[in-house]
């Protein structure tokens, strides 16, 4: 039996397909083609953590899968894009991504209480979320929109030992101050530069 943390909710994402690229760097560009994503969130009756179904409904889409390596030295499977990206191509050379490497040393110096939260504000493809919950023991709240991005997080996180599972929450939206259906524009080769609204380029060359 479960109590609602978030009474069922469920997000429409816009699934939008894309024109290609031809040549390098550039944008994803929108065109017309829709779907959802939709996701309930919910925690047990002991409130001790919580679930999330369904894992992903992005269409035609698949993980690649390899091996995560935290700095405490635990491991688990990890969810990537099929797509060229290139915070998938550090974890597939080195096993993890250097710019989560200090989270967990501010987290165990930070003056924390008893229910403080991890807070991950565009958890992008889960990288930090995933080094938080192998070399830490914090609660955590992601916020990621992308669907791509969303679809390899939440297959990674299905992917671990449940003790992880329980410690972590995904929601599907844009953390902003409006409520709104926008476009979300993604660089090729750099999901992370995933901008609701806008274009931000990586580098001044773009």
């Amino acid at each position: 039996m479960t109590a609602p943390l978030l009474t069922h909710m469920t997000r429409l994402i816009t699934l939008k397909s894309f024109t290609p690229c031809s040549k390098p760097p550039c944008f994803e560009h929108p065109v017309e083609e829709e779907g959802i994503v939709p996701t309930t969130i919910t925690t047990n009756s002991h409130a001790t953590g919580w679930e999330i179904s369904p894992v992903s409904a992005y269409p035609n889409y698949a993980c690649k899968w390899m091996e995560f390596k935290s700095r405490t030295g635990k491991t688990t499977k990890f969810c990537g894009h099929s797509d060229p990206d290139g915070v998938i191509g550090q974890i597939e050379a080195k096993k993890h991504f250097h710019h989560c490497d200090i989270l967990p040393d501010l987290w165990n110096k930070a003056d924390k209480k008893e229910d403080s939260i991890y807070l991950e504000i565009g958890a992008n493809i889960g990288s930090c979320v995933v080094e938080m919950l192998l070399s830490t023991d914090a609660k955590i709240i992601a916020f990621e929109p992308h669907p791509k991005n969303l679809f390899v997080l939440l297959n990674t996180i299905a992917a671990m030992e449940e003790s992880y599972q329980e410690r972590v929450v995904i929601i599907p939206v844009a953390l902003g101050g409006d409520t709104s259906i926008q476009t979300i524009y993604a660089a090729h080769g750099n999901m992370g530069n995933s901008v609701v609204g806008k274009i931000i380029k990586d580098n001044r060359k773009q």
